[in-house]
């Protein structure tokens, strides 16, 4: 449910966004546009929008705070399956009025470069736990380096109540981050799942991804 960027008031422009349910996506626009909030919202709520969209990726917590590359096959991590919001579509879409989030499911927004965001939670008839990811000051955008050649950690983690009036709240670190992941309601603690933790996320490829 991504709401916004402050990149878009410093470049002196409007920033309006989408109903997009659990990703509300900030659409920069010029303050003459004859293109109302109202009308944008409601395009994207007619949009059609999966219950469950294809796991494309997989994010590995590792609990406790530092981790070694030797703990990748060690049994201390938690797996999640991750539906990565990747295109605008997705990222409309989110996980707007789903009825649930299984506990080994989680949806991920990708920042690159990492951004300060908000979120909020607009059209999502559930809670969910936010997971603010950061990329540590020896990482690197890439995915597949090893731990110990950077990797990403655990920035804030906020569990968000579904929008009952408007205007919704939005939710979101001071800080920036690089992906966003969200988990059912009660994930995060019940993997003891910490700030400043440890994760790996992995793109599948073609032939390892899931259509559930």
């Amino acid at each position: 449910m991504y709401f916004g960027s402050p990149r878009a008031g410093m470049l002196g422009v409007l920033g309006i966004a989408l109903l997009v349910g659990n990703c509300a996506w900030a659409v920069d626009m010029d303050q003459n546009s004859s293109i109302s909030a109202e009308s944008l919202a409601k395009g994207s709520a007619e949009n059609s929008c999966p219950q469950y969209g294809e796991i494309t990726g997989k994010v590995t917590f590792f609990p406790g705070g530092s981790v070694s590359d030797a703990d990748i096959d060690a049994d201390i991590h938690a797996n999640i399956n991750l539906e990565i919001a990747e295109t605008p579509g997705q990222q409309r879409c989110g996980l707007m009025f789903r009825d649930r989030l299984p506990d080994d499911r989680g949806m991920g927004f990708p920042f690159d470069p990492p951004d300060q965001v908000s979120f909020w939670m607009k059209n999502v008839p559930v809670a969910l736990d936010m997971v603010f990811v950061e990329l540590i000051p020896d990482g690197r955008s890439n995915n597949s380096a090893p731990l110990s050649q950077g990797s990403y950690q655990v920035l804030d983690i906020i569990t968000a109540p579904p929008c009952i009036n408007d205007p919704c709240p939005t939710y979101g670190p001071k800080g920036e981050v690089a992906w966003v992941i969200e988990l059912a309601e009660g994930r995060a603690e019940a993997m003891g799942l910490q700030k400043g933790d440890r994760l790996r996320i992995q793109r599948l490829q073609p032939e390892q991804s899931q259509q559930d």
